[in-house]
């Protein structure tokens, strides 16, 4: 059972830190990583967190 859980482990490997370094500001980054592990433990959908993480970012690099 221990080899099911590889892919998301991988995945999450190579994805985490790239949401850090898509965008100049690193603090706006991490608040939408914080708002998408939000939405998604309240059970939203893939594109619900995706929209709800981006639009954070969006917001907080307006104001920053």
């Amino acid at each position: 059972s221990f080899l099911t859980y590889i892919p998301y482990a991988v995945l999450a490997a190579m994805t985490f830190p790239a949401v850090f370094f898509a965008v100049d500001c690193i603090p706006a980054a991490a608040a939408g990583v914080v708002a998408g592990v939000i939405v998604a433990l309240a059970g939203g959908s893939l594109f619900t967190v995706a929209i709800s993480a981006s639009a954070v970012v969006y917001v907080l690099l307006l104001i920053l």
